[in-house]
C-alpha cells in the first residue's frame, strides 16, 4: 500500500505541463528495422504476452493482461501486430452486448470521443465487433485516475489543482466546441499521466447533436456530481460538465 502511495504521490506533485505540452507529448521516433518474414516488423510487445492462450479479439489484437472489469465488460491492455503498438481495449461481453440499450451507450461513447482531436479527451482509434461482442480500441494510458489520487490522499498542491482544472476545461471547452456534453464529469473519469497531462475518458452518456440516451424525466449519471438539471431530469447543455 505504501509503494502504491508513493506511485501516486510521484503523479500528483509533478509540476502543471507547460502549456505547448497540453496537446499530448510528441511521438517517439523510432529507427527503421528490419522486416520479419510475415512482412510486419519485429516488436518486443510480443514477447510480454502471458498467461494462457487468448484468441485475438477481432482478429488482430493480441491480449497481454486484462486492466479493469466493469459493468459494461472488460478492459484490456492488448497488442496491435499491424501498427505495432500497444492499446487498451474495452470489449462488451456477448450477454451485455443483447442489452440494446447498453448497445447504444456503447456504440455513443465511441463515436463521440471519436469524433475529439485533443491532447485532453482520451484518443479513440477504433470500434468494432466479433463473433457477438463488440470492442473499441483507445490509447493506452499510463498513470492513475484523479480519484486514486484523491483517495490516497497525496496532498495536491493548490498550483497541480489548478493546472487539472484548466486542462479538463480545455478538453471541455473543444468537446462543446464540437456538440458533446459528456455529462458525467467526475474524477473517476479523469485520467493523470505520468507527463502531467489530464484525460477525459468514458464518454458512455455523452449527448452530441441530437443523439442522446435519456428520455426526459430520466436521471442518468452519477448522483454525486450531477448538475441539478439532471437530477430534475431535463434536457442539458454545456453547462452541465461545469
Amino acid at each position: 500500500m505504501a509503494g502504491e502511495v508513493e506511485r501516486v504521490r510521484a503523479l500528483t506533485e509533478r509540476p502543471p505541463a507547460p502549456t505547448h505540452a497540453r496537446r499530448g507529448p510528441e511521438p517517439r521516433r523510432r529507427p527503421p528495422v528490419a522486416l520479419a518474414a510475415s512482412g510486419r516488423p519485429p516488436s518486443p510487445y510480443n514477447l510480454r504476452v502471458t498467461g494462457p492462450a487468448v484468441k485475438p479479439i477481432g482478429g488482430r489484437y493480441q491480449v497481454i493482461e486484462s486492466l479493469g472489469k466493469g459493468a459494461m465488460g472488460v478492459v484490456y491492455k492488448a497488442y496491435d501486430p499491424v501498427l505495432d503498438r500497444v492499446v487498451a481495449i474495452k470489449q462488451m461481453v456477448a450477454e451485455i452486448a443483447s442489452n440494446e440499450e447498453l448497445r447504444q451507450r456503447f456504440y455513443v461513447e465511441a463515436r463521440a470521443a471519436a469524433r475529439l482531436n485533443h491532447g485532453n479527451i482520451v484518443t479513440i482509434h477504433e470500434l468494432g465487433e466479433a463473433e457477438g461482442e463488440i470492442y473499441m480500441v483507445m490509447e493506452l494510458l499510463e498513470g492513475v485516475p484523479l480519484s486514486a489520487a484523491i483517495s490516497a490522499d497525496t496532498g495536491l498542491t493548490l498550483e497541480r489543482r489548478i493546472d487539472i482544472i484548466a486542462q479538463v476545461s480545455d478538453g471541455l471547452d473543444y468537446a462543446h466546441q464540437h456538440g458533446i456534453v459528456h455529462r458525467d464529469i467526475k474524477p473517476g473519469n479523469l485520467h493523470l499521466t505520468p507527463a502531467g497531462i489530464v484525460k477525459i475518458l468514458d464518454f458512455g452518456i455523452a449527448r452530441f447533436g441530437s443523439i442522446h440516451m435519456t428520455a426526459t424525466g430520466v436521471l442518468i449519471g452519477t448522483p454525486d456530481y450531477v448538475s441539478p438539471e439532471q437530477v430534475r431530469g431535463e434536457q442539458v447543455d454545456a453547462r452541465a460538465d461545469l
